[in-house]
């Protein structure tokens, strides 16, 4: 990855989007995080609005607002299990780039057994309660420039601050579909700046949710050497959690018993007996 990263100029755009994720066909470090803000007010009891965009892990503290201007650099997908009532029903996939890269996960399975949707009316009904603590999240890693406030009023700014969008549910498509809008555009997704400006409020029942509006500013930003950098620093942060998941990978794959297992257990014994 570091030669694909010092020849970039030297790549067509159909490489280039493969190399940071952006699919045309849409088939252990800290890092600042860029999110909806769904709290109503800070530890302190300042209140904050909800539905504003808001930037954490700086050190500047957390910084909200109702625009921002974002930069994607790189996508990923990944799965994860979520149980709160047993902690060893939790497991995460690889980070991955296309729907036919391996998504090997934490328990030595794939995907974290997430079935397709198609196939789940089969399923019997503890096995739609366990494919309903599954999420698939997209992780858009890039830089964000912001101008807003902390929860207590102060002025915030930040300027091509590295930051992750990570999104599920409802707000995976806004970005995938302005994503998959560059590459049909033929626009490399590093080169343009998204603006994101408010968010819509919506209502379901007694749950209320916010989408983001995602726009092209239609900005040409060239891809300079710090940026290179920074997308060093991304890719370094998915290998390093991409190894940590084949590591778990590899030691649940030992402590599995699979029916083959068993058959190939009662052929030795027949054998040496």
């Amino acid at each position: 990855m570091s030669n694909e990263l010092s020849n970039l100029d030297n790549l067509s755009n159909d490489k280039i989007m493969a190399m940071v994720g952006q699919d045309v066909d849409m088939g252990g470090s800290t890092l600042s995080k860029l999110s909806i803000n769904y709290e109503a007010e800070d530890s302190e009891g300042n209140a904050i609005k909800r539905g504003l965009y808001k930037v954490d892990g700086t050190d500047k503290g957390i910084v909200y607002a109702e625009k921002v201007s974002f930069r994607p650099f790189l996508n990923t997908f990944q799965y994860k299990k979520y149980d709160e009532e047993n902690e060893q029903n939790n497991y995460k996939t690889v980070m991955f780039r296309s729907w036919s890269d391996s998504k090997i996960d934490t328990n030595g399975t794939e995907s974290c057994g997430s079935t397709p949707k198609a196939e789940r009316e089969n399923l019997d009904p503890v096995g739609k309660i366990e494919q309903d603590k599954i999420t698939c999240y997209r992780n858009v890693f890039g830089v964000v420039s912001i101008k807003g406030k902390s929860s207590k009023g102060e002025d915030i700014t930040l300027t091509n601050h590295p930051a992750l969008y990570r999104v599920r549910g409802v707000n995976f498509m806004p970005i995938g579909n302005m994503l998959q809008s560059l590459s049909k555009r033929n626009k490399i997704m590093y080169n343009s700046v998204l603006d994101f400006s408010g968010t819509e409020k919506h209502t379901k029942g007694s749950v209320t949710y916010f989408t983001a509006n995602i726009k092209d500013a239609n900005k040409h930003v060239d891809f300079s050497d710090s940026d290179k950098e920074i997308l060093k620093g991304f890719l370094e942060f998915v290998e390093s959690e991409n190894n940590y998941v084949k590591e778990e990978h590899a030691k649940a794959k030992k402590g599995h018993t699979t029916p083959q297992d068993i058959e190939d257990e009662k052929v030795l014994k027949e054998i040496s007996a």
